[in-house]
């Protein structure tokens, strides 16, 4: 069973957002599985690569949505996201540095919580103002 389960009640009926969190789902997922296999601390940091890097991509998507379509919270939103990919970006340097050292656990947690409770409230506060906008 997969460490993030993946459900309609996450969809906030825009597809490239919706897309993206799958994505984000997956790759947390990835990392779970890797660190709970024991595979080699190489194959955790690239998993770690592709969250980075698909969390920097989510964001820029999403705050370009939000702009196009004047999103009232625009700036508070944006907050939340470097404060979250801070944290993201934080962790990969500090598993680069020293993998023996870090636990992945928390930050799996971290991971979750921020998922689907960013989405079920963050995200999901946008969508009334967004709808099916043509940037989707």
């Amino acid at each position: 069973m997969p460490y993030l389960l993946w459900s309609s009640e996450y969809e906030t009926g825009i597809p490239l957002i919706d897309n993206d969190h799958q994505t984000l789902f997956a790759v947390v997922n990835l990392i779970h599985d890797r660190a709970e296999t024991g595979l080699d601390d190489d194959a955790v940091a690239r998993a770690l690569g592709v969250l980075v890097m698909y969390v920097d991509r989510h964001f820029s998507r999403e705050e370009a949505m939000l702009e196009a379509n004047g999103y009232p919270d625009l700036v508070e939103h944006m907050a939340i996201h470097r404060r979250i990919a801070e944290k993201v970006h934080a962790f990969k340097t500090a598993f680069d540095e020293n993998p023996g050292q870090i636990e992945t656990g928390p930050f799996l947690e971290f991971l979750r919580d921020w998922l689907t409770g960013h989405i079920l409230t963050t995200d999901m506060a946008y969508v009334p103002h967004i709808g099916n906008s043509p940037n989707d």
